[in-house]
């Protein structure tokens, strides 16, 4: 059987979701729950987030940050705000920074839209990536 790739939506909402669809998911990671969370419109999508974080904790794939990987987030961070590249006052890149780090953890392809910030960590470190932007 060959092994399913690893795949993390970074920039998932409810229109681009239908649109990737037949890709199958097998892993989440806690900081792609929270920004879901915190961009939610409604309570039907609330609720869809709250079964879907659920599923994925139920079935032990919410991937969380090892010792090591916690580590590489902050020194990512470093970095990144020694460039000029991450605004300590409003850490946004923050979120992105750990999706990056934990999808390298498991050795999993971030996937997403927002190729800008990804392509501005991928400067500090390595990690894959995948741009889905004209994905219809």
């Amino acid at each position: 059987m060959t092994p399913m790739p690893t795949l993390v939506f970074s920039t998932v909402d409810s229109t681009n979701m239908k649109s990737i669809g037949s890709i199958r998911w097998s892993s989440w990671l806690h900081p792609v729950l929270h920004e879901l969370w915190m961009g939610a419109r409604g309570k039907g999508e609330m609720m869809h987030l709250d079964g879907f974080g659920k599923t994925f904790v139920k079935l032990g794939r919410l991937v969380q940050p090892e010792p090591f990987t916690q580590i590489m987030i902050g020194r990512v961070c470093r970095e990144l705000r020694f460039l000029g590249k991450l605004d300590t006052t409003n850490p946004k890149l923050y979120n992105d920074v750990c999706i990056a780090l934990l999808a390298r953890q498991i050795g999993a392809t971030v996937v997403t839209r927002n190729l800008a910030d990804f392509t501005r960590i991928q400067e500090v470190v390595e990690f894959h990536l995948r741009d889905v932007t004209y994905v219809t």
